[in-house]
């Protein structure tokens, strides 16, 4: 019978779930703009050296 009546409880608990997968995606995209940054920076680096090597 308890389980028919949505509590305090299992309110909380989609909460939960809900800024758990929040944070999650929030984090998921400032490590793909991190690893995208340090990649193009390593592109712009390697594209400047073998610049100055054909220099």
């Amino acid at each position: 019978m308890a389980e028919h009546f949505p509590g305090p409880h299992s309110r909380l608990n989609s909460g939960f779930y809900f800024y758990i997968n929040y944070f999650r995606k929030l984090i998921e995209d400032i490590i793909g703009i991190a690893v995208y940054c340090c990649i193009s920076s390593d592109v712009f680096f390697l594209y400047g050296a073998i610049k100055k090597e054909i220099e």
